[in-house]
């Protein structure tokens, strides 16, 4: 019995995919830029809050292009090579994060990290 490999399929038009893909979500605030759309090499924080309104969880990164599939992800966690972990866009929005465009230079001065619940709230 031989064995099956995936092969991931080129788009006719992978500029226009991505760019249809992007289109689906849009920056409720941004300071780079003066439109709402999402691009590839953008720097992004997102951010979310609970059911009172209060901010809980906030994290920042970059919109890449997947090393392996090219679909456009979010990379956080990044270091000093601009490496880092792979978050999907539509995850973040299905789980009820917002999006603002932000400068590399804010990146960089902001130590954002996931927020520690607060005393007595469950991990």
């Amino acid at each position: 019995m031989s064995e099956s490999k995936v092969r991931l399929r080129k788009a006719p038009d992978e500029e226009a995919c991505v760019a249809w893909y992007l289109s689906k979500f849009e920056y409720y605030d941004w300071n780079v830029g003066d439109d709402d759309q999402l691009r590839v090499g953008d720097y992004m924080r997102c951010g979310k809050q609970d059911h009172n309104g209060h901010d809980i969880d906030f994290i920042s990164g970059k919109i890449v292009l997947h090393h392996a599939s090219g679909i456009p992800m979010f990379l956080i966690n990044l270091d000093e090579n601009e490496e880092g972990d792979y978050v999907g866009l539509h995850d973040l929005f299905m789980e009820g994060y917002e999006f603002a465009r932000i400068s590399k230079q804010e990146l960089a001065s902001e130590a954002i990290h996931p927020t520690q619940p607060a005393e007595g709230e469950k991990k």
